[in-house]
């Protein structure tokens, strides 16, 4: 995983671009109550799931969803850590940034409302400015083309 977010950057910055990097919200991992519209969602879609992977054992798949969390913010962290000083590289765990939220933000495991949309959204319009600001435009043009 780490190896390829490196390609992806590497790619990106050779070609004078920014690039934003984020974990998702995912809601096994988010970390707070769920709403009772999304814990009976979450039962639907889960029962769904498992319906269709008798194989697969409810509890591993939570665990495992949380071990790869875990490792996937390790690895974002040693990625901001090692591109600090890159102006134009935006990393961030932002899995947590519903989790001030009362209203349902889920609608399935990883698919959020439209008023969880709209926040991740502005966040991301955050970041893209402030690459903007910093250059990461600069190679193109007023279409969001890339200029020769």
């Amino acid at each position: 995983m780490l190896a390829n977010w490196r390609n992806v950057v590497g790619a990106a910055s050779t070609r004078g671009m920014g690039i934003v990097l984020l974990l998702q919200p995912f809601i096994p991992v988010a970390g707070r109550d769920h709403t009772p519209v999304e814990k009976e969602q979450l039962i639907v879609d889960l029962d769904k799931f498992w319906a269709r992977r008798p194989h697969l054992d409810s509890g591993e798949y939570e665990r495992l969803s949380k071990i790869f969390y875990e490792e996937a913010r390790q690895g974002l962290a040693a990625l901001r850590k090692d591109l600090s000083n890159q102006t134009l590289v935006h990393v961030e765990d932002v899995s947590f940034i519903l989790n001030d939220r009362s209203q349902p933000m889920f609608v399935d495991l990883v698919h959020l409302t439209p008023p969880a949309n709209a926040i991740l959204a502005d966040h991301i319009a955050g970041i893209v400015k402030r690459l903007v600001d910093q250059g990461a435009g600069s190679q193109l043009d007023q279409v969001g083309r890339l200029q020769p």
